[in-house]
């Protein structure tokens, strides 16, 4: 193959990239779930995806014009990873793994599930935290989770803290208008209260 061959094959190439980093960043973004490491595998992967995705559209007998194809190629990549995304996060997904026997998460930490669940409720999460080289145990509600960290903070509100002996430190239980932020590497014990409403899947 010479240079003329690899130059003619760059606009596919280039539009398999465009159109599998498309999908990419909005099924990570709506998923919160880190699909590769490094910048290698990202790059393979949105080649292998954007191709799939060209060659799967190429199949339907429906042409328009040229810049419209490829538009149109773009918005379907970004809607699939949108549907894509809604799928995978969604009970009937979780319960089709547990019926082929994939106990997994897809998620890429149990933080990740707990984000999703809340986002996903309008009562809201409890959380109970217990910091590691004090006696200090914090109550409040789930407000905001940091996602794709291996060391994720998590900011509560209408929280209260106390001591020993269950005596109170701080009521901020009435502040709506007061976050804590908390390091999960700094925690000893977390407990999670879900809506007794809500199914844990």
């Amino acid at each position: 193959m010479d240079y003329t061959e690899w130059i003619e094959l760059l606009p596919h190439v280039l539009l398999y990239l465009v159109s599998g980093f498309s999908f990419y960043i909005l099924f990570t973004f709506s998923t919160g779930y880190k699909l590769v490491n490094g910048v290698g595998e990202a790059f393979l992967l949105e080649l292998t995806v954007g191709f799939i995705i060209t060659n799967f559209l190429c199949m339907i007998p429906i042409r328009f014009g040229y810049y419209a194809n490829r538009v149109g190629l773009v918005v379907f990549s970004v809607l699939l990873g949108w549907g894509g995304a809604k799928l995978v996060l969604s009970n009937c997904f979780h319960r089709i793994l547990d019926v082929v026997g994939i106990h997994k998460t897809v998620n890429g930490s149990i933080w990740s599930d707990i984000a999703n669940i809340a986002r996903n409720n309008d009562t809201p999460i409890l959380i109970c935290c217990y910091e590691k080289d004090t006696d200090k145990r914090i109550f409040g509600q789930i407000r905001f989770i940091e996602e794709n960290s291996a060391d994720p903070r998590v900011a509560i509100q209408l929280f209260a803290i106390y001591g020993n002996e269950d005596s109170m430190i701080e009521d901020m239980t009435q502040e709506s208008n007061a976050l804590l932020i908390l390091q999960t590497s700094n925690l000893r014990g977390v407990e999670i209260y879900y809506p007794s409403e809500s199914e844990i899947v």
